[in-house]
């Protein structure tokens, strides 16, 4: 071609010289190197296979290819993007759900504390409230200051406040005399909260009945020492706990502790924007990875690696990613702005100067 129409290397609008510009884009980030049947490899392979043989003198072709391979780019990166998209979803919601079920699980280990609860009360909070309380948390707006968290709070008290063994007898007259309202309230709230998790409350309530009456049945012993009631916080933990409980397994060195290197590598993680591509190579003895973040929660300082097709890769902690980039297994691909014909005659450009000085 460039026989044929000197203008190949100076025109940037010349069919050829676009289309090799065009090609070298796609290729550097759709070709998968480990699976080259995915991609865009096999469409390159094919417009190559196609030129060598049918172009003579036809410059169109040229231009039909270009179209064509748009086309196909086009549409493999709207399909990167909603499958990244999904994986990110998927992501967040992983990320939700592990908040919601230990916050959850703390709050009902907190009303159990300091109260002496049947096993199979117990049994039943940790199983059927802790869903409902984590459904709650996921689903309303307020989470754990919403009024269905609230309510949730109050029955799971009520209900330990009522199975509870009485000392005396004025305890067990009180439990006696209440009963029947507690048990309306507890039977309200089920139906109320039904929409969280399980709503098959007729065995849930048949059971709380039946140790409840099974205490008013209970010879009081007086000698048994009471259990006091401790006061209790359930608001919505703050962000600095949540990051805490969920972190607790990870602790990380103090700052004071970690080479310069890795310090520089945090803060750059730190300011890293979403859709940064990386290099990863952790084993030597196989090629670099190419992979994008594509999402990372300050939560639990996971970063989350997608590869050119939008498929999660690998999900690293913050303080991991860092150590790689400080060790040089992991670093920022620098994205390169300039078309491929003008890199490639610039290095010509200074090819030739090089051996013009040098001496005869």
């Amino acid at each position: 071609m460039a026989i044929i129409d000197k203008g190949l290397f100076t025109d940037t609008s010349h069919p050829a010289h676009e289309l090799l510009n065009t090609l070298a884009k796609a290729a550097a980030r759709w070709v998968v190197e480990s699976n080259l049947d995915r991609g865009i490899f096999p469409a390159i392979h094919n417009i190559v296979e196609r030129i060598i043989a049918d172009f003579e003198h036809n410059i169109d072709i040229f231009s039909e290819l270009l179209t064509a391979f748009r086309i196909m780019v086009t549409d493999l990166e709207n399909k990167s993007a909603a499958i990244e998209k999904r994986t990110q979803q998927a992501a967040e919601g992983k990320e939700k759900l592990g908040l919601a079920r230990r916050h959850a699980a703390a709050t009902i280990d907190k009303c159990m504390e300091g109260h002496n609860v049947p096993a199979p009360i117990r049994k039943l909070l940790d199983d059927v409230w802790q869903e409902k309380l984590m459904f709650i948390y996921l689903r309303e707006p307020e989470g754990g200051e919403s009024d269905s968290w609230q309510l949730a709070i109050q029955t799971i008290e009520t209900i330990i406040w009522s199975v509870e063994p009485r000392n005396t007898l004025a305890a067990q007259t009180e439990l006696r005399n209440k009963l029947p309202e507690v048990q309306k309230q507890i039977e309200l709230a089920c139906e109320t909260l039904a929409a969280y998790g399980n709503n098959d409350s007729e065995p849930q309530l048949a059971l709380i009945r039946d140790i409840q009456e099974a205490i008013l049945r209970d010879p009081v012993d007086e000698s048994r020492p009471a259990v006091k009631k401790e006061a209790l916080d359930f608001r919505a933990p703050e962000k600095d706990q949540e990051v805490a409980g969920g972190a607790e397994n990870n602790a990380e060195p103090e700052s004071e502790q970690l080479l310069p290197e890795v310090k520089a590598a945090l803060s750059e993680l730190h300011n890293i924007a979403f859709g940064t591509w990386f290099s990863i190579q952790e084993d030597e003895t196989v090629m670099p990875e190419r992979v994008k973040l594509s999402w990372y929660s300050r939560m639990s300082g996971n970063y989350m690696f997608v590869d050119s097709m939008g498929m999660k890769a690998k999900v690293r902690k913050q303080m991991e990613l860092a150590t790689l980039m400080a060790t040089g297994k992991a670093w920022i691909i620098q994205a390169e702005q300039r078309p491929l014909v003008q890199r490639a005659l610039e290095a010509i450009r200074r090819m030739l100067g090089s051996e013009q000085r040098v001496p005869a």
